[in-house]
C-alpha cells in the first residue's frame, strides 16, 4: 500500500484502551494510504518548567505515547513505527516532526480547556499559522 497522506497526531491525553480512542480522532486517522505519525509533548507544570524538572513529564509522555500507539494499532489505524516524546512546548514538538517528515495534516487531541496545560492555549491557531497545514483539534474528555 502506498502512502497518500501523513497525519501527525499530537496527544496530550487519550484513554487506556482501544475503546477509548475517541471516534472523532479515529475518523480523522482512517483511510486507505493514511499513515499516522504520533508525538506526545512532555507537558510540564509551570513549577516543573521553572525548576527545570522534566523527568516526570518525560516519563508520563513516554507512557502516553506507547499507550496511544498500541490503541491506534488495535483500532486498525496504521501508526508510524517511529515514536517521539516531544518537547514540552507543543509547537516545538510539532516542528521537530514536521522538519523530518512530510506531514499533510495535524490532529491535536487535547484535554478540555479547563484542564489543559498552560502551553496549549490557542495551540491549533498557532500551529495553523506556523506550519500552513490543516489542523484539526479534538477535545478529549
Amino acid at each position: 500500500m502506498s502512502i497518500s497522506k501523513r497525519i501527525l497526531l499530537v496527544v496530550d491525553e487519550l484513554g487506556s484502551g482501544v475503546d477509548d480512542v475517541p471516534a472523532a480522532v479515529s475518523a480523522l486517522l482512517q483511510g486507505e494510504g493514511v499513515r499516522v505519525l504520533v508525538t506526545s509533548p512532555a507537558l510540564n507544570s509551570r513549577l516543573g518548567s521553572l525548576v527545570s524538572d522534566a523527568s516526570s513529564a518525560l516519563g508520563e509522555a513516554r507512557e502516553r505515547l506507547e499507550a496511544v500507539i498500541r490503541e491506534l494499532r488495535q483500532a486498525g489505524i496504521r501508526a508510524e513505527e517511529t515514536e517521539w516524546v516531544g518537547d514540552e512546548d507543543p509547537l516545538q514538538a510539532i516542528d521537530d516532526v514536521v522538519r523530518l517528515h512530510a506531514v499533510d495534516e495535524i490532529v491535536l487531541a487535547v484535554r478540555e480547556r479547563s484542564d489543559g496545560n498552560f502551553r496549549e492555549r490557542d495551540l491549533a491557531e498557532h500551529a495553523r499559522e506556523r506550519f500552513g497545514l490543516p489542523v484539526h483539534e479534538v477535545v478529549v474528555h
